[in-house]
């Protein structure tokens, strides 16, 4: 995950194709769902990437709020090991 795009673990048989929308609930105090288009730029037998065309814009500063306390606890928790 990030502000470009992310990579999903599918299950069945057919990965998606081409333009799909993302959309999912942000984990916080008060849960926002964020929305987007994105391109599948890459699958395999499991897995895709997506690439984030258009984020709506409402969504973009809980988005990029919560990468961001992401990254920080990821810090935290490198530093104390």
């Amino acid at each position: 995950m990030s502000e470009g795009g992310l990579a999903l673990t599918h299950f069945g048989s057919t990965a998606a194709e081409g333009v799909v929308t993302v959309q999912f609930e942000l984990p916080s105090a008060r849960p926002q769902t964020f929305q987007a288009k994105a391109a599948v730029v890459w699958t395999d037998a499991y897995d895709m990437g997506l690439r984030f065309l258009r984020i709506e814009p409402g969504c973009r500063s809980g988005f990029k709020a919560w990468l961001d306390s992401l990254e920080a606890q990821l810090r935290f928790r490198e530093s104390i090991q």
